[in-house]
């Protein structure tokens, strides 16, 4: 889900919402995403976004893992008609989601752990 709120006749901010679930030998980890970015229209129909993304694990039992995380998303938008329209965007993770905290082992140095949550987008999509 999106929405689209015009600032001028070039840019807009456009919130959005994702559910995402990722499952590997039978464990999965759902996630909610916030993506929050400024677009530029270059032309009237093709468009240029950045901004930040926040997501969310939703799992109960997470180990080691944060449940808050941060990127940086970059993307490329193109209106097909009013309402159809296609993009393509990438988020880089800035948020270390190793929880260090949790590692109760001493002899295990943790200064060097990072896991960061990194999505790749294409899109299809429909303007109400």
């Amino acid at each position: 889900m999106f929405a689209e709120f015009p600032l001028s006749e070039k840019f807009s901010i456009q919130p959005e919402f994702h559910y995402s679930s990722v499952t590997d030998d039978g464990e999965s980890l759902d996630n909610l995403i916030l993506p929050v970015f400024l677009k530029y229209y270059i032309t009237e129909k093709f468009n240029v976004m950045s901004g930040l993304q926040f997501d969310y694990f939703t799992e109960k039992d997470l180990g080691n893992l944060k449940r808050f995380g941060l990127g940086l998303g970059i993307g490329l938008g193109y209106d097909i008609t009013d309402s159809i329209l296609i993009s393509s965007r990438y988020s880089f993770g800035i948020t270390n989601r190793i929880d260090t905290q949790e590692f109760i082992d001493d002899f295990i140095d943790t200064s060097d752990l990072s896991a960061k949550t990194n999505i790749f987008q294409i899109g299809l999509g429909y303007r109400f």
